[in-house]
């Protein structure tokens, strides 16, 4: 196969049915469930050591991918980054939401400046806020 092209799609979110929504409350019901010996607290434990982790994961802010534009939060995930866990601030705040019928009509727009990634060494979370090494 041709790799040298990129190959994008978007994908579609399937129309919610009371199949999903059943499906949905079925893995909730599992999860809910679940004992602490039984949820993997740490699944990066033993793969730590085979990959560094690039300056760049501590890019805080929003990413963007086409007209979709999420939050990033490392702050939130240090663990999976080797780091002790604290308190994360608070999110970020969406400029708007509008809850819609069903979840398919639910939208969040945040903020985006376009020159933020192009400057991403300023959006880095400060060695302070990123904790010790665990």
């Amino acid at each position: 196969m041709d790799y040298v092209q990129p190959r994008v799609c978007r994908w579609v979110q399937k129309h919610e049915t009371v199949m999903n929504l059943d499906k949905v409350g079925s893995i909730r019901r599992t999860l809910d469930g679940l004992r602490p010996s039984e949820v993997t607290w740490d699944p990066y434990v033993n793969h730590r050591e085979n990959g560094v982790v690039h300056a760049m994961v501590f890019y805080s802010g929003t990413l963007k991918y086409m007209d979709v534009v999420e939050p990033y939060h490392p702050e939130r995930i240090l663990r999976q980054f080797g780091h002790v866990q604290s308190i994360p601030d608070p999110p970020y705040q969406p400029l708007e939401a509008h809850r819609g019928p069903s979840a398919l009509k639910y939208s969040v727009k945040y903020g985006f400046q376009a020159d933020n990634w192009e400057r991403w060494r300023n959006h880095l979370l400060a060695p302070e806020v990123r904790g010790e090494k665990a």
